[in-house]
């Protein structure tokens, strides 16, 4: 099966911009990036994959996406209203796709 066979999810990717509050001070918001199809890895597979050193309160989850070029540590993943950093991002078999190493931290 190729990868995109077992992408059955929609995630989007977000990217960090900079606003103006009502005061006109600057502040980091985030914006649409890209809306892409994924595959949520179980825990144990994600274990495989990546080490995490899972803190209190948080929840880490790796993401299996088509590869691309243009994402970068700082952006983040929002899925069922969820916002997760990503933390790491992993070639799979030389461009095959990627590994979105992401935490959420939970309230």
């Amino acid at each position: 099966m190729t990868i995109s066979g077992r992408l059955d999810r929609q995630i989007v990717i977000e990217s960090p911009a900079v606003a103006q509050d009502a005061s006109g001070e600057p502040v980091e918001t985030y914006s649409t990036f890209a809306t892409v199809w994924a595959r949520k890895l179980s825990i144990k597979r994600a274990a495989e994959a990546f080490k995490f050193e899972q803190r209190v309160g948080t929840k880490n989850v790796v993401w299996e996406i088509r590869h691309r070029t243009d994402l970068t540590n700082r952006m983040r993943v929002l899925f069922d209203g969820v916002y997760y950093d990503i933390v790491g991002i992993e070639e799979i078999e030389r461009a095959k796709g990627l590994l979105l190493h992401t935490e959420a931290v939970l309230a």
